[in-house]
């Protein structure tokens, strides 16, 4: 952590904006976190233990433009779903996650289909569990909004730490499609992205699990969006020696590189053709807020949105110095604290809040210096 100490000044496009959710958990740990810093008087120690609790800045890899397997689509058919309708995003914290960020792969699908001319009325309808949860609220958080679509997403919760048979996960699934589809609802099935790196155990489950869903909406002829295949092609094409991870932030959630990847190939499967899909990549280039980075630490939790052309630029500094963009980043992250830090004096009555509105324009500041 200490190397990264001598941050790049040089080369910041405006524009780049940063919002701070905190929790009530994340409070009490910012005053352990504050207190221990306090009882340190050298300026070296305080930098240490700034490092230590920080914990990791989240940021992604690249922007895939061109990608194999998007989608399990006859090639040249119509987009499937039309203008105005309601698509319900149903699924679980990986669809949380793809709502909640402007650069989550539900906008994404939800502008680039509006690029093609086809605006939906997106209902996110993610929610941390397994498909025992999810078959439970089909009825009040699905069927009631009366839907044009499902966009159902399974996988990660059930074969995290194996908390649901893949038989039970088999029934919840046939569950929940009779109930989509004796209410005269279309369905696509998602299957789970995967872990990196490839070699990860708990790939060998999730490959297993994509079987399943795949085996399902064979028998059921229901488009499929292969992201899981999207994945893996995807990881097996980085160049070597590239620095992972490539699609992930944290080995598991998608960043933006990932959270694009998955966008791209719902978009395909639903049918859009390699011409569209093309300017959908093109919009999504220079839309302002299409990749979302994100930095948590301890104490806040900070989402900061860039275009995917600033984003670019920013992994063209990380590459010129030899570094991940993760370490570029994170470095960042610690000197915006550091320089909060200073700035604020005697930080011993600091809460999270007070914190995040002194370090939050630094770090703007220092990523617009950075991609500009």
């Amino acid at each position: 952590m200490l190397a990264f100490r001598h941050i790049i000044e040089d080369v910041g496009l405006p524009e780049v904006k940063t919002f701070t959710p905190c929790n009530v958990r994340a409070k009490l740990e910012f005053q352990t976190w504050k207190t221990r810093l306090s009882m340190n008087t050298n300026s070296n120690e305080k930098y240490q233990l700034i490092s230590k609790w920080v914990g990791p800045f989240v940021l992604s890899a690249i922007f895939v433009l061109s990608i194999s397997g998007r989608g399990q689509s006859p090639a040249g058919s119509p987009i499937v779903v039309k203008e105005g309708q309601k698509v319900v995003f149903l699924g679980d914290e990986m669809t949380v996650a793809g709502a909640a960020v402007p650069g989550g792969y539900v906008n994404l699908v939800v502008s680039g289909l509006g690029t093609l001319g086809v605006h939906i009325t997106p209902v996110p309808a993610g929610k941390g569990g397994t498909t025992n949860e999810m078959l439970a609220r089909i009825d009040s958080d699905v069927i009631s909004a009366k839907p044009d679509w499902v966009l159902l997403s399974s996988g990660f919760g059930d074969t995290w730490n194996r908390a649901v048979d893949i038989e039970v996960s088999r029934k919840n699934i046939a569950a929940m499609l009779d109930k989509l589809q004796a209410a005269g609802i279309k369905v696509m099935i998602l299957t789970p992205t995967s872990l990196e790196p490839i070699e990860n155990g708990l790939n060998t489950q999730l490959a297993d699990y994509t079987a399943l869903l795949i085996k399902i909406a064979k028998e059921r002829n229901l488009p499929v969006a292969d992201l899981n295949a999207a994945f893996l092609s995807n990881l097996k094409a980085q160049p070597r020696g590239s620095i992972p991870p490539f699609l992930t932030s944290d080995n598991v959630h998608p960043n933006p590189a990932g959270s694009a990847l998955i966008a791209q190939t719902i978009i395909s499967a639903l049918g859009a053709t390699p011409d569209q899909m093309t300017k959908v990549e093109n919009a999504w280039l220079d839309a302002p807020g299409g990749a979302t980075v994100t930095g948590f630490c301890n104490f806040c939790v900070r989402h900061t949105t860039l275009s995917f052309a600033q984003y670019e630029k920013l992994k063209k500094v990380a590459a010129d110095r030899k570094m991940a963009v993760f370490d570029l980043i994170n470095a960042v992250y610690l000197a915006s604290i550091r320089d909060g830090l200073r700035a604020h004096g005697d930080f011993t009555n600091t809460n999270p809040d007070d914190m995040s509105n002194q370090v939050d324009p630094i770090f703007t500041q220092k990523i617009e210096a950075l991609v500009r």
